[in-house]
């Protein structure tokens, strides 16, 4: 990244830090000052693998992927749809280092908080940074997510555990494969879920697909799920998703960014907010 469109991205994500409602978590000087602290010391080059991040105590894996995570978490507030309870119970289905939990934490300080992260040394991380904090009301599983329990191939790349595209698709460089223990996510709702958010590499349709076949998805008020479309470029299933939001009674947004000029098989991140329609009534505990 040049030095120009750095700058540019600076004055974007303090505007956005500017725009933010005040009764709405961390205050806007906060985040600032947090901003600022994190961008100098990657400028830096600084080798340190903890950082104080609104109070909060932050193992990272690589001070590039924490920017990254603070930038798109607490600066563009992607999990920040509004929620009605001040304890929501919210499960967060690919959790990495739990920056998204540290976030729920600043805005609802008494959710209960279900977090699946199923890479060995990041869950390790993950763990950490819930006990350092003292986080309550917080259970994690180190365990992957899809459409059927059992072994599951998952990619990583060699020598970076702190890259945010690893998952079922070895994606750009290399990667290497392990095996991690999958599981369905059903078993874990049986009651009202204020938000779902998955972050799961491409493995978002068959997590929602499997909740519908097992008639849970009717519990879950609200869904934040990142929808890696083209991960794999030879399908295009954005419409199979949608379709089981739709057919669950969800109504949703969709936000993407899209380069010009415009490709083809490329890939997007896709920002899918699903929110329980009024005229299908009340959640079902």
């Amino acid at each position: 990244m040049s030095l120009a469109n750095g700058f540019i991205d600076v004055l974007r994500d303090w505007k956005r830090i500017a725009e933010k409602p005040s009764d709405a978590g961390a205050g806007r000087l906060a985040l600032w000052s947090t901003h600022a602290r994190l961008k100098l010391a990657l400028l830096a080059g600084s080798g340190a693998t903890e950082a104080d991040v609104l109070g909060f105590r932050v193992r990272h894996l690589g001070l590039g992927s924490l920017v990254h995570l603070f930038r798109e978490i607490f600066v563009g507030r992607v999990y920040d749809v509004g929620l009605e309870s001040r304890a929501p119970r919210i499960i967060d289905c690919g959790s990495n280092i739990g920056m998204s939990i540290l976030f729920f934490k600043n805005l609802y300080p008494d959710a209960r908080i279900l977090g699946f992260e199923p890479h060995p040394a990041v869950y390790d991380t993950l763990a950490r940074n819930v006990e350092t904090n003292a986080l309550h009301d917080v259970s994690l599983q180190r365990k992957a997510l899809g459409g059927e329990p059992g072994a599951l191939d998952f990619y990583v790349k060699q020598g970076d555990n702190g890259a945010l595209d690893m998952g079922l698709f070895a994606g750009s460089g290399e990667a290497t494969m392990i095996k991690v223990e999958c599981e369905t996510l059903s078993p874990y709702i049986d009651g009202p879920v204020d938000l779902l958010k998955l972050d799961i590499e491409g493995a978002e349709e068959m997590v929602l697909d499997e909740l519908a076949r097992a008639d849970r998805l009717r519990h879950v008020r609200n869904i934040v799920c990142e929808y890696h479309h083209h991960i794999d470029p030879s399908t295009d299933r954005l419409s199979r998703t949608l379709a089981i939001l739709e057919s669950a009674g969800f109504g949703y947004q969709v936000s993407a960014y899209l380069g010009r000029p415009a490709g083809r098989n490329l890939y997007q991140d896709v920002i899918i907010y699903a929110y329980r329609k009024r005229v299908h009534g009340p959640v079902v505990a």
